[in-house]
């Protein structure tokens, strides 16, 4: 995820004024024309406002994190999800009422990396559209925006579009989409765009991940995600079986920006009663912490209410920039 930075574009170069020349002499000669010269066109990086470098600093970070991924077997392929019984089981039947409209469960697939636990079953949240305050500060600044997240899944594959927009600024996007699989989602291409896109293809017939930015070639490694599906996953796995993951378990997930890939581990935390501006929501904290000295931390909040949903997430700097997400309303789209 990342901030939109303004399109501050060339400073163009002003003529000098016209020069007087000199008062002739008795034989009249005309007088010496003057060359104006206009001063070289300023890089468009010297030319960065102080509100552009404040408002993408905390989240650049977030799409620019380094390090390698162990090699591990790509994701198993699609399979169907599995459908509620029929009234002759009456426990399975009201287990299946009991799900979030168009949720869709997974088959069990390979347990998370991390986590020590055998597999276990997954559920995908329903399409929805979750529109979000920003808040945040950067070298002292304070900024808001404000941000969407349409997430759509139609039972075999899922879209997921992230766009934050500030005032003066472009609007910064990214987008993933892929397949549901026995492991949850299972992204397929992730695209970041501000005044150009970058993108990371998941090539799994080959067991690699590549990238329109020429980085190197990385190892796909089981249950990848890129930076947005991640939020998705993570929900995902706690709605499929919450109790496999009580305050202090961990979740590891190799997860892929668009030019590098990380191994990304979440602890579980404790549920925390939020006041955010489209409500209340009782919410698990799950965080990942800095692994290296100028990691990114960052903190994301689930609801139980919304088929574990993120309400909430925070990107903290080392420095303490900081950018947080803040639900205000939901929709389905």
């Amino acid at each position: 995820m990342a901030l939109p930075a303004p399109d501050t574009g060339t400073v163009a170069g002003l003529a000098a004024p016209p020069v007087a020349g000199a008062e002739a002499p008795p034989q009249k000669r005309a007088p010496a024309p003057v060359k104006v010269v206009a001063p070289a066109p300023v890089p468009e990086s010297a030319t960065e406002s102080a509100t552009e470098s404040a408002v993408n600093a905390p989240v650049n970070a977030l799409g620019n994190a380094s390090g390698n991924a162990s090699v591990n077997p790509p994701v198993n392929p699609p399979v169907n999800p599995r459908t509620a019984s029929t009234a002759t089981d009456e426990a399975q039947r009201q287990e299946a009422s009991a799900r979030p409209a168009g949720a869709v469960d997974v088959a069990a697939g390979a347990a998370p990396s991390g986590t020590g636990r055998p597999p276990g079953p997954v559920r995908v949240p329903a399409s929805r559209r979750l529109l979000y305050d920003v808040v945040g500060e950067a070298r002292r600044i304070r900024y808001g925006a404000n941000a969407e997240l349409l997430w759509q899944q139609d039972g075999s594959s899922y879209q997921a579009r992230l766009e934050i927009a500030a005032m003066f600024v472009p609007r910064r996007i990214q987008t993933s989409a892929g397949q549901l699989t026995t492991q949850g989602l299972a992204p397929q291409r992730f695209s970041d765009r501000l005044r150009s896109e970058l993108a990371a293809h998941f090539e799994r017939d080959k067991g690699k991940i590549s990238f329109s930015a020429n980085s190197p070639d990385v190892p796909l490694a089981a249950g990848a995600q890129d930076r947005l599906s991640v939020l998705m996953q993570l929900g995902s796995l706690v709605a499929g079986e919450p109790q496999r993951y009580p305050p202090g378990s961990s979740i590891s997930l190799q997860t892929v920006g668009p030019r590098d890939a990380d191994d990304w581990r979440f602890v579980v935390g404790q549920e925390d009663d939020l006041a955010l501006p489209g409500g209340p929501h009782r919410a698990l904290k799950l965080s990942r912490a800095p692994a290296r000295e100028f990691d990114l931390r960052m903190d994301v909040w689930l609801a139980a209410d919304l088929a574990y949903l993120p309400v909430q997430l925070r990107l903290t700097q080392a420095n303490g920039d900081f950018v947080e997400l803040q639900l205000k309303s939901v929709e389905i789209p």
